[in-house]
């Protein structure tokens, strides 16, 4: 009978991975990879780790297919440290691994809804977000670049129903937290543009700042989301300003 790898990689995520990785004790091998957490992220990880080891960071991509390279199961699915898989999409999960997939499919793709001061975000730029998790150990492999995705071979794809709750934000700290993560993202979108030799530009700056609240706020009905809602539009917004910002920087410096 096929098995299932959950693979997940962790640094100082004790707020949240217990509760990531209780929902995530049907499968039958549980893997993380550790970039030597200072916190009590270690001590709980390895309550429920089938499979625990330690490296520094070595950037998203090298990271996620070193952790796939521990598992031992048929078929591996990503999770990170924030996030729970429902019932629906574990009976789905099972159901896949069950009958050892189906006929052109090297891959599945799953839905996630992210909560964000205090509630689930259902509109804007944040509310249709799905990603490639579940695929067969031996093809699957992650893809450069920032938002490193996983990929799963020559195969089509195929979404499973159910979610990914994303409990990405800390209840009653979300502004701060997402701050913190915008500025740590833009700083690595910048050093890549930078390394790809992209020079920095106003005009998009302004014009894709404004293109991002808009399209979020108002054509993805961002709005129906209240307060929250406009907060998303706003940080997507000045997250391409930090964005370019930090590139004119670099470049500046040379």
């Amino acid at each position: 009978m096929a098995r299932l790898s959950i693979c997940m990689i962790t640094y100082n995520n004790e707020r949240v991975v217990e509760r990531a990785l209780e929902a995530a004790r049907f499968a039958d091998e549980i893997c993380i990879l550790d970039s030597f957490s200072t916190d009590t992220t270690v001590e709980i990880a390895k309550r429920y780790a089938d499979r625990f080891a330690q490296q520094p960071f070595a950037g998203f991509q090298q990271q996620y297919n070193d952790c796939v390279a521990m598992a031992s199961g048929d078929w591996v699915m990503f999770l990170d440290a924030d996030e729970v898989v429902d019932d629906e999409l574990r009976g789905a999960i099972e159901a896949v691994v069950a009958r050892d997939g189906d006929p052109g499919v090297g891959a599945y793709r799953v839905n996630r809804r992210v909560r964000y001061m205090g509630r689930w975000i259902h509109h804007g730029p944040w509310a249709k977000d799905s990603e490639l998790r579940v695929a067969r150990r031996e093809e699957a492999h992650f893809t450069p670049g920032l938002h490193s995705t996983l990929g799963g071979g020559s195969g089509g794809e195929q979404t499973l129903p159910g979610l990914i709750l994303h409990y990405s934000f800390p209840e009653g700290d979300s502004l701060t937290h997402q701050q913190e993560k915008a500025n740590l993202y833009s700083t690595i979108a910048a050093k890549e543009a930078f390394e790809a030799g992209r020079r920095p530009s106003l005009r998009r700056m302004v014009g894709n700042s404004l293109f991002r609240f808009i399209r979020g706020y108002f054509f993805q009905l961002g709005l129906l989301d209240g307060v929250p809602g406009f907060m998303i539009a706003c940080s997507t917004a000045w997250y391409v300003c930090l964005r370019e910002a930090k590139l004119w920087e670099m470049w500046r410096r040379g």
